[in-house]
């Protein structure tokens, strides 16, 4: 592939430098390391030709990225703005993408040691419960997710990486999952990203609305996504690992809502779980009854526990968040019961309440309607590694949620994965020769600036970007 030749020359050296870094990638993925072909070699193979394939969907994306917006004649900036507004985003986000992906495979090089095989193995588990959550999906999506593969890598926090130019979902997973397995949970959820993203491409959620009065929470659209695929495949264990993790908030940060947050305020986010699951059923057994009774314990605890801490410090203190009917701190300043904006008690989505209604639209997206009755198994998507709500529910009397979670997934989790969880007979992603004119055509009425700043690729920089420090 010949490389694209830019007008401005600094610019030019820059890109001739990620593009023979892209190159180096390309060749050393292609032909990988002889160490690879170990009896076991734990998924680096398959891993590695999804690495190659994507490297070279990025370098061709790449050049038709910055030959198009480099023709500023034919694609003019808006007044304030010149091309290399766009080369420098462009190339900024190529290299990201590639510091990704030299992640991904550094991460699965080396001679055999027993630290090395213990991080290939859970590189290799977390594989396959990605891959197997897409082919979960896939029925469901058969155009928006036709080729898709998954892979995993290392990070500090789980995160998903999108890249749409391949139809690879390409998943952060923390280090501690080598030794805590449960820090895998969040996969669900992180996947439901890449599923977003997919069908929002092709115009599948451009009518999802929020109401008039409650415009912000229109922010948290993509995490409620996110929140209710990740119930629909994991479940209620998905649900309690988050609830550990937003207890850790501060009272405030848990309360408070703010316009720049696209997560919804933490002491909301269970009910989204509880709404998912009333939705797939006609009515709640005990377990499941017990399940969703849980997170209200939890959150009324938290909030008597912060009361009774600022009785003992502070005298005649007019709260503002955590008042007697639990509030939550809107971004316009206003304190609102929780209430109102959720259902907390009810567990059947309520559309007069705003996350309701929002949640309510997006299970009707993910193909869950109203009144399912006894299709209530069929609804739920939930993969084999996953216990059912009711299963679940039983065995958190005597028991925390840690050893819940060891008792029903740690068992599977360390044995063969291959032979527990979902099968796993991946193909290849497929190459494509123009993926940057599949993603024009997705984008073919955005503005300039619109394309340049598209989310999909490019995460939207603050208004004096760049900055450095």
């Amino acid at each position: 592939m010949t490389r694209t030749i830019l007008s401005n020359k600094t610019y030019d050296s820059r890109w001739e430098a990620l593009d023979q870094r892209i190159s180096d990638f390309i060749d050393f993925v292609r032909n990988p390391p002889s160490t690879l072909r170990d009896p076991d070699d734990f998924g680096r193979t398959y891993a590695f030709e999804q690495l190659h394939r994507a490297a070279v969907r990025l370098r061709a994306f790449a050049n038709s990225y910055l030959g198009y917006f480099d023709d500023f004649r034919t694609h003019r900036p808006p007044d304030g703005y010149t091309p290399e507004y766009a080369i420098a985003l462009g190339l900024h986000q190529i290299g990201c993408d590639m510091e990704v992906l030299e992640q991904a495979a550094q991460q699965r090089l080396g001679h055999p040691t027993l630290t090395r095989i213990s991080a290939w193995k859970t590189l290799y588990q977390a594989d396959v419960m990605a891959r197997g959550i897409i082919e979960i999906a896939k029925p469901k999506f058969p155009q928006e997710l036709a080729g898709t593969t998954a892979l995993v890598y290392f990070q500090k926090s789980p995160r998903f990486h999108g890249m749409p130019y391949a139809p690879l979902a390409l998943t952060a997973i923390p280090y501690s999952a080598i030794r805590q397995p449960q820090d895998l949970l969040a996969t669900p959820h992180e996947l439901g990203h890449y599923v977003y993203q997919s069908l929002k491409n092709t115009g599948k959620l451009s009518d999802l609305r929020v109401l008039a009065e409650h415009s912000w929470v229109g922010n948290w659209t993509e995490e409620i996504f996110a929140d209710v695929f990740g119930y629909l495949v994991g479940g209620p264990m998905v649900s309690e690992s988050l609830q550990e993790l937003l207890l850790r908030h501060s009272y405030t940060s848990f309360a408070t809502a703010n316009f720049h947050d696209t997560h919804p305020t933490p002491i909301l986010r269970p009910f989204i779980y509880n709404l998912t699951l009333g939705k797939t059923k006609e009515r709640l057994s005990t377990g499941e009854e017990t399940a969703v009774r849980r997170w209200n314990d939890k959150k009324s605890k938290k909030t008597s526990d912060h009361k009774r801490k600022r009785a003992e410090t502070v005298e005649a203190v007019e709260e503002t968040v955590g008042s007697a009917d639990e509030q939550i701190l809107t971004p316009l300043g206003l304190p609102r019961p929780i209430e109102e904006l959720i259902s907390t008690a009810a567990y059947k989505p309520q559309d007069e309440k705003p996350v309701d209604y929002l949640v309510n639209q997006i299970l009707t997206k993910l193909g869950i309607k109203k009144d399912m009755g006894k299709t209530d198994k069929e609804a739920m998507w939930q993969a084999k590694w996953a216990p059912s709500t009711e299963a679940w529910g039983k065995g958190l009397s005597d028991e925390t949620v840690d050893q819940r979670i060891k008792a029903v997934f740690y068992e599977d989790y360390d044995k063969d994965l291959r032979k527990t969880l979902e099968p796993d007979n991946p193909r290849d992603m497929p190459l494509d020769e123009h993926p940057w004119q599949t993603w024009l055509n997705k984008h073919k009425k955005t503005e300039w600036l619109e394309l340049v700043h598209a989310e999909d690729w490019i995460e939207k920089p603050p208004d004096n970007w760049p900055k450095t420090g």
